[in-house]
């Protein structure tokens, strides 16, 4: 099952499911190890900080739910633009059977993945497209590129960058947070829930000395 293609720090959220031999929903006997394995390595993430497996959700016998929290650092560098990873289970016992299985996997900012597509410029004024963010869910180092307003080309470091976002189409408000820069033109913002609830949020960020930037975020549940 692929899940899709991730923003760094985002939430990984998905259900799967058990059955006896009969194919009848059943619960685990042994509940195993969910393992996280990243692109082809063979290399497990080596914490499990930030995985929640929630047995048997909303009571409904057979069903699991898993969260992973991508932007938990625990096993530092892990999680990380471009790469794909895969959810495995080990060493459950299901009616009476011990089952390895592969339940799912997804991408971070894959290049040509879909999020790396949406967030290519579409238009000339520099209004870019983010998919796959989640709605009223905060999100941690949300970065964006600031242009040098006299060559409207090369980027602008040094910047004191103004942040505001428009929720479905209201007046523009100060974001929650301040951004402030990662290196050669590019900043990053901590986006607070607040920031992102709604359908379509824009947000815009403007500085002395450099074009303004617009990203349209479209949000999901």
């Amino acid at each position: 099952m692929y899940l899709g293609d991730y923003p760094t720090g985002a939430t990984v959220d998905f259900n799967w499911n058990t059955n006896g031999q009969d194919g009848a929903s059943i619960t685990r006997g042994t509940d195993g190890s969910l393992r996280i394995y990243k692109d082809s390595s063979a290399t497990q993430r080596s914490s499990s900080a930030g995985i929640t497996d929630t047995e048997d959700f909303d009571g409904l016998t057979g069903v699991h739910h898993l969260t992973i929290d991508l932007s938990d650092n625990t096993d530092a560098g892990f999680y990380a633009a471009g790469h794909e990873y895969s959810v495995v289970l080990v060493g459950a016992v299901v009616d009476t059977k011990t089952v390895n299985a592969a339940l799912a996997h997804f991408s971070i900012e894959r290049s040509g993945g879909i999020l790396a597509t949406l967030k290519s410029v579409i238009s000339a004024g520099r209004v870019l497209v983010a998919a796959g963010i989640r709605k009223n869910t905060a999100l941690p180092d949300f970065e964006f590129e600031m242009i040098d307003a006299l060559d409207h080309v090369s980027p602008k470091t040094g910047l004191t960058v103004t942040a505001e976002r428009s929720i479905d189409g209201g007046a523009y408000a100060a974001c929650a947070n301040s951004p402030s820069e990662v290196s050669d033109g590019t900043y990053t913002i901590d986006l607070d829930a607040s920031d992102l609830n709604g359908e379509l949020i824009t947000f815009k960020f403007t500085a002395t000395g450099a074009d303004q930037t617009k990203i349209e975020v479209r949000t999901t549940p």
